[in-house]
Formats: C-alpha cells, sequence, structure tokens
C-alpha cells in the first residue's frame, strides 16, 4: 500500500533555474545602434582625414547626410558631433575663401608684375628704336650734307 502523500514522503523539488539569458528586445537594439553611431561616426573621422585639404569643402554634403542619418537615432545625443561638424565646416569655408583671395592676390600681383615687366620691355624697346632711328638718321643726314656738297662742287 502506498503512503498517502505528505505522511513521510516528499515532494521532489525541481533544481533550482540555471541562469538563463534575458532577451530584451529594446537593450539589444540599443547596444546595436550604438556600436553602428560608433562605426558611423570612426568611418567618418577616417574620409574626413583621408581627404585632402583642398577638397574638404566638396564632401561636406555627404557629412552632413551621414550626420542626418546619425540624428535619426533619437535616443543618442549627437550634438556635440553635430556642433564639431559646424564647426570643422565653418573653418573649411575660411580656409577655402582664405585660399581663393591668396590666389587672386597672387595672380593679381603676377599679373601686375608682368604688366611692369611688359611696360619696361616696350621702354627698352622704343629707346633702342629711337637709337636705331638716329644711328639712321646721322648716315643720312651725312649724305644728304655729301650730296649737297657735290653739288656745289658740280656748280
Amino acid at each position: 500500500m502506498t503512503p498517502p502523500l505528505g505522511m513521510g514522503l516528499k515532494r521532489k523539488q525541481s533544481p533550482p533555474p540555471v541562469a538563463v539569458s534575458v532577451f530584451e528586445g529594446e537593450s539589444f537594439l540599443f547596444n546595436y545602434q550604438k556600436e553602428f553611431l560608433q562605426m558611423l561616426w570612426s568611418g567618418l573621422l577616417v574620409k574626413i582625414s583621408n581627404t585632402s585639404v583642398n577638397f574638404l569643402s566638396s564632401i561636406e554634403d555627404d557629412v552632413y547626410l551621414i550626420l542626418e542619418s546619425m540624428k535619426s537615432f533619437h535616443k543618442f545625443d549627437v550634438s556635440t558631433v553635430e556642433e564639431s561638424l559646424n564647426t570643422f565646416f565653418v573653418k573649411v569655408r575660411t580656409y577655402d575663401e582664405a585660399r581663393s583671395l591668396s590666389s587672386e592676390k597672387l595672380s593679381r600681383s603676377l599679373h601686375e608684375q608682368q604688366l611692369k615687366e611688359a611696360k619696361a620691355h616696350l621702354q627698352d624697346v622704343e629707346a633702342k628704336a629711337s637709337e636705331k632711328a638716329f644711328e639712321i638718321q646721322s648716315p643720312m643726314d651725312e649724305l644728304e650734307h655729301i650730296e649737297k656738297e657735290i653739288v656745289v662742287l658740280k656748280g
């Protein structure tokens, strides 16, 4: 005969639960979005640093496109990244303007120098032409004087 439950027999208890990984979708998503944003920022820094200083303004639109994508992850504050990029591209535009003005100034300076050289060359040519004209005129004057003497002698 089987003794009734509770009389000397104990119910077998389940073993304590093993530590099971709890899947939390929001945390999972957050971690991967954070990792993705870090990869975007790292890739962006590499792209910017590999771009020649003279061409940085040409990538500005693409950089801001990536920034807008980063801002779409609303749980992350990318305002410091945005401020850094804004400051960076203000400096890029300032550099481009200074380079352009310097280039224009250099072009103007070079043009002025070339004009001065051309003017000096023209003055040299005019002076040499005057000398040559004088050199030609002197023999012609002598020839005219000799012709007059011949006329007087024949005369």
